[in-house]
């Protein structure tokens, strides 16, 4: 049983890291998208 809960919590931490770890990503990139994008298009208009 100890190594089955072990198991257990070692694919839960992994999946909880994995989740944590792409919304970092996400939030960290994401913003920085848009605001090129932003910056793209007003250098286009100009």
């Amino acid at each position: 049983m100890v190594g089955y809960s072990f198991l257990v919590g070692l694919i839960a931490g992994g999946f909880g890291w994995l989740l944590a770890w792409g919304l970092w990503r996400f939030w960290i990139v994401f913003p920085y998208k848009r605001v090129f994008k932003l910056r793209v298009k007003v250098y286009l208009e100009d």
